[in-house]
């Protein structure tokens, strides 16, 4: 599915959940594809105009998280990298910024991790790993 940042961010004649919808199939399906997500996330957020407040920010995630229960995503391994981008790009499609993390923690078991930032606090709802303390940033957008 080939969705351009500029045609889903200006569109005026989609429903909020539909643009929602698309925004989140690109987010698991280009998750393999870090160049492609990477430019994407370049385009979208040369449309942002404002940051994003916490409860915004928490509002994506949660949004996020809620489609990544639908039966259409059944088959893909959603997980922090999909629900994090899927936050970050609802945010860019109404024009605010939340900053895209990704840390690595080290120890007993070595994980990688990715999350949602608004003021350099972390975004989480009560299902996600705590961050602070445990994940060092290797990557910021």
């Amino acid at each position: 599915m080939a969705v351009g940042s500029r045609s889903v961010l200006s569109t005026t004649r989609w429903s909020r959940s539909a643009c929602f919808t698309t925004l989140f199939t690109k987010a698991v399906l280009d998750a393999p594809n870090s160049a492609a997500t990477r430019q994407f996330l370049e385009e979208a957020r040369q449309q942002v105009t404002t940051t994003a407040n916490r409860e915004e920010a928490l509002r994506y995630l949660l949004i996020a998280r809620r489609l990544s229960h639908s039966p259409v995503y059944a088959k893909y391994n959603i997980a922090c990298y999909q629900l994090s981008l899927t936050a970050v790009i609802m945010a860019a499609a109404q024009q605010k910024a939340i900053e895209w993390v990704m840390g690595v923690a080290f120890g007993v078991k070595s994980d990688l991790h990715a999350w949602i930032e608004v003021g350099k606090k972390p975004v989480l709802t009560s299902l996600d790993e705590q961050v602070e303390g445990i994940f060092q940033e290797v990557y910021r957008i």
